[in-house]
C-alpha cells in the first residue's frame, strides 16, 4: 500500500474520532468524574441502573412461585442485558442515593429474598441464606459472561442446563424439605 493509500486509510479508520497520541491514555471512570462531565454522566449511568432493575424485576415476577425458577431467571437476565447488568451494581459509577434507584432496587431484590423466605427458614437464618442466594446467582452470572466457565471442566455449552444444575445441587441448612 503506498503512503497516500495509508493517509487515506487511516483517515476513514479515524472518521468521527479524535487520533491521540501515543502517550495520551483513554479516560476511566475516575478521570471521566475529573472532567466535569461526571453529573451528566452519573445521572445517564443511573437512569440505566434504574431501568435494569425494572427489567430484572419483570424477569424474576414471571418466575415467581419456584425459588430455583428465580435463580435461573436471574442468570438469564445476565445474558440477555449484559449491559444494564453491568452497570447495576457499580456503585462508584451510579448516584446510589437516586430515590429510584434505591426503590427499583429495592423491588428487584424483593423476588430473590421472597423465595428465600418460602424455604421456612428461621427468621435469624434467612438473611445469611438471601446473601447466599445472590451470591450464588450473581456469581455464575458474572463468570458465565467472563467466559471463565468456557474452558472449566465445570463449564458446558447451555448456561441455562448449568444453572438448573446448580440451583438444584444446593440445599439451604434449615430449610425445610419440599
Amino acid at each position: 500500500m503506498g503512503r497516500e493509500q495509508q493517509h487515506q486509510h487511516h483517515r476513514q479508520a479515524d472518521r468521527g474520532q479524535r487520533r491521540r497520541p501515543r502517550h495520551e491514555k483513554s479516560r476511566g471512570p475516575g478521570q471521566f468524574e475529573q472532567s466535569g462531565d461526571g453529573d451528566q454522566r452519573g445521572g445517564l449511568l443511573t437512569a440505566l441502573a434504574i431501568q435494569g432493575f425494572e427489567l430484572l424485576d419483570a424477569e424474576l415476577r414471571a418466575a415467581a412461585g419456584d425459588f430455583r425458577a428465580v435463580a435461573v431467571a436471574y442468570i438469564r437476565f445476565a445474558r440477555t442485558h449484559p449491559g444494564h447488568f453491568d452497570v447495576m451494581y457499580r456503585h462508584d459509577l451510579l448516584r446510589t442515593d437516586d430515590a429510584e434507584l434505591i426503590a427499583a432496587r429495592a423491588r428487584s431484590g424483593g423476588e430473590l429474598h421472597s423465595g428465600v423466605l418460602g424455604m421456612g427458614l428461621s427468621d435469624d437464618a434467612a438473611p445469611a441464606a438471601a446473601l447466599a442466594a445472590w451470591s450464588l446467582v450473581h456469581g455464575f452470572a458474572t463468570l458465565w459472561r467472563e467466559g471463565a466457565l468456557a474452558q472449566s471442566s465445570l463449564g458446558g455449552d447451555d448456561p441455562e442446563q448449568l444453572a438448573h444444575a446448580m440451583v438444584a445441587a444446593i440445599e439451604f441448612a434449615g430449610a425445610r424439605a419440599t
